[in-house]
């Protein structure tokens, strides 16, 4: 029973217990209010629940997850008005079934559930855009089999439970968005399925270590594509082991105090799309091995200490559509070779030393691109 994206109004029926061979009950991005009533637990053959995009209020329906005997493998309430998780009783059973719980973009507030660990099966996890406090227990290690965990834009302190090593199936690790602390962890070196890692916006300082990933499992650690540390207090030079991830497709960097020579190293990472440095403490040259970088699409080096001139070979980045080089202290002229890049659609040069004459010139042959 399928009603995506009509314009369903009111409250869901009680009555819908009745409909016991009920399989998938889907109504996303509808105009749905009230509670999900109690009684939806009753479907004895429900797999899976997706109630995404409307305006359904007071506490999620645990009781789905209560009772070892039930067929639910998929609850999607992502983005409605849910204000908390009941806690169960001590002695509670738990589902055998459930995979997938995303309860993403809702106002549910308290700290981490940690009964939820208690899920074994689950192999998604999405809280994001919530408001829960506190830490992420240790007990998020008895997921096992989770393959994605999202607790991005809350307000979770502390830092990374080392038990998260267990978690070893992750392909997406999203905790962006929080009040996480201290170092990177060494575990999530050990993390060697990973996809996608995003640690932005939280509190993290110091360097990354040598050990991220860890030295033995670099080989291993090959499907990495997302890269995300930006906005938060990390410093020091870029280990080279970061240079060894053949899939790398974003690299997100700034906002940070990262220093040493624009790093070279990213030139023999084929697949990358997005380089943001910006915001840093980089300084030296260009590198003209950048100029090797076909699929990039952006490269951001702004707000660092930047000298000498553009290297040409930028112009042979034949994907590129943003360069931004803003606020550093570049010299020299604009090289022709960029007028190539006949996908660029911003191309900011503003707040540095380069003449005025040469941006000019530049000016007439992309009128509307350059910033400066």
């Amino acid at each position: 029973m399928i009603f995506n994206s009509n314009e369903l109004y009111g409250t869901l029926p009680p009555a819908i217990a009745n409909c016991s061979s009920l399989i998938h009950f889907g109504a996303d991005n509808n105009q749905l209010q009230g509670l999900i009533p109690a009684s939806i637990d009753e479907l004895p053959n429900l797999r899976v629940l997706s109630l995404f995009g409307n305006a359904l209020s007071g506490s999620f329906p645990a009781s789905l997850l209560f009772n070892p005997d039930n067929s639910v493998r998929m609850i999607m309430l992502g983005f409605n008005a849910l204000m908390g998780l009941v806690k169960p009783p001590n002695s509670t059973t738990f589902s055998r079934s459930i995979e997938v719980l995303d309860l993403h973009g809702n106002h549910i507030n308290g700290t981490f559930p940690v009964w939820l660990t208690n899920l074994c099966t689950l192999t998604s996890l999405d809280l994001s855009g919530n408001s829960f406090v506190g830490t992420l227990p240790t007990e998020i290690g008895n997921l096992s089999s989770l393959e994605e965990l999202n607790v991005a834009n809350n307000s979770i302190t502390g830092e990374v439970p080392n038990a998260i090593r267990q978690c070893s199936s992750l392909i997406v690790l999203d905790l962006e968005g929080n009040k996480f602390a201290g170092l990177i962890a060494n575990i999530l070196g050990e993390l060697l399925s990973l996809k996608i890692l995003s640690l932005a916006r939280n509190l993290f300082n110091g360097g990354i270590p040598l050990s991220f990933p860890a030295k033995t499992a670099i080989s291993k650690l090959r499907s990495l594509g997302i890269l995300d540390l930006s906005k938060q207090s990390f410093s020091g030079e870029l280990p080279v082991e970061l240079f060894g991830f053949p899939n790398l497709k974003v690299v997100a960097l700034e906002e940070n105090d990262f220093s040493g020579d624009v790093p070279e190293g990213f030139s023999s990472l084929s697949t990358l799309q997005h380089l943001n440095l910006s915001s840093n403490s980089f300084f030296g040259n260009i590198p003209v091995e950048c100029g090797f970088l076909s699929s990039l699409v952006v490269l951001s080096l702004s707000n660092n200490k930047i000298i000498n001139s553009i290297p040409p070979t930028l112009g042979n980045s034949s994907n590129l559509q943003a360069l931004e080089l803003v606020r550093n202290l570049l010299t020299g002229s604009i090289p022709v070779t960029l007028s190539k890049l006949s996908h660029l659609k911003n191309l900011d040069l503003s707040h540095t030393n380069l003449p005025v004459k040469s941006r000019k010139t530049f000016q007439i042959v992309l009128p509307s691109i350059l910033c400066y």
